[in-house]
């Protein structure tokens, strides 16, 4: 085992600039999910809407049947 310390390779500003770049990274993935989960969204209320619908009008025609 050698006994002289290892080069130093990356500053303290590598470091922060790397920091920034993957935290705009981080932002812009997380904006294009949050975009893609209002897509599916906006796409699946009409379904769930319109089961919801046929679900009440189905119970409350049990309900008066009764």
């Amino acid at each position: 085992m050698s006994e002289t310390r290892p080069e130093v390779l990356l500053s303290r500003a590598d470091y922060i600039e790397d920091i920034k770049v993957r935290w705009e990274i981080h932002t812009f993935e997380w904006n294009k999910l949050i975009e893609d989960a209002q897509e599916a969204y906006d796409y699946l209320l009409p379904f769930f809407k319109k089961s919801s619908e046929f679900l009440v009008d189905k119970y409350q025609q049990l309900r008066t049947a009764k």
